[in-house]
């Protein structure tokens, strides 16, 4: 016999499944309100915390993605160059990293909906759009041959935090949602190549040389030789020329007082 709460369970996955054309998200929404009317008791609702934003660093204009995405792919690779070695074969030698690639798909709703609306003040889906092919499209004055936002994503077990392009995005117009943009797009990491300009690098090719340490050399006087003529066998040992013997004792006028024939001294040459 065909009861009341077998025509409430059939008319609950009729709602839920009915209307698969539309796409998961309808048939959640479906589904919960189809429960509540029905008096059917639902399982307590996950908050996600996931964030998603992007923001130019030159005009501080930002967007936040209204609708979460059902999945981000983040995908990272090694770089590795194969040498052919004779007896061993072929073998991987790591040169870094590749860049970093995040995509997702989601679509910028026309009207507020509370159920997958991260927020109330939702953008106009024409102009989020548009904001993003700007983007995407955007090169910089300076010969960059494009320019870097910055893609946060919070509130997930990998928070992403850096600059990226958005080197894909792909858009479509659906059947029976007019005014809602569907859209995928692909970030790639984004590195800051520094480039000398040719002062700075006729600054770093024309630095002068730092100052050579002092040599030290440990000497003894010989007995009966004057302190001239101890000075005067130094320099010309080490300068090649005697009569620079002044340029020794300048260096070390307080080391040449007193008795030197007693310790041998450490002259600064």
């Amino acid at each position: 016999m065909f009861t009341v709460d077998d025509f409430k369970s059939s008319l609950t996955d009729r709602l839920i499944t009915g209307k698969s054309m539309q796409g998961n998200l309808f048939k959640q929404v479906a589904g919960d309100l189809a429960k509540q009317a029905l008096g059917i008791a639902s399982q307590p609702v996950y908050e996600n915390q996931t964030q998603i934003y992007f923001t130019d660093p030159q005009t501080q204009e930002s967007l936040q993605i209204p609708v979460l995405p059902p999945k981000i792919t983040i995908k990272w690779e090694r770089q590795t160059e194969t040498v052919n070695i004779l007896n061993l074969g072929e073998v991987d030698f790591t040169t870094g990293k590749k860049l970093q690639e995040i995509s997702f798909s989601s679509f910028f709703p026309i009207e507020y909906t509370p159920t997958y609306c991260r927020y109330a003040d939702i953008p106009d889906p024409a102009t989020a759009y548009m904001t993003l092919d700007g983007w995407c499209a955007a090169q910089n004055t300076d010969y960059v041959p494009d320019r870097p936002v910055r893609l946060m994503i919070t509130g997930t077990s990998l928070n992403i935090n850096m600059l990226v392009l958005i080197s894909n995005l792909e858009t479509e117009d659906r059947g029976g949602e007019p005014g809602d943009i569907y859209y995928s797009l692909s970030c790639r990491e984004w590195r800051e190549i520094k480039v000398r300009t040719e002062a700075e690098q006729y600054a770093r090719n024309n630095r002068p040389n730092p100052k050579p340490k002092p040599k030290i050399v440990q000497q003894k006087i010989k007995s009966g030789d004057t302190v001239q003529e101890f000075l005067y066998k130094i320099a010309k040992q080490h300068y090649g020329n005697g009569q620079d013997w002044n340029k020794v004792y300048n260096m070390n006028k307080a080391k040449l007082q007193g008795n030197l024939t007693k310790k041998a001294i450490d002259l600064v040459l």
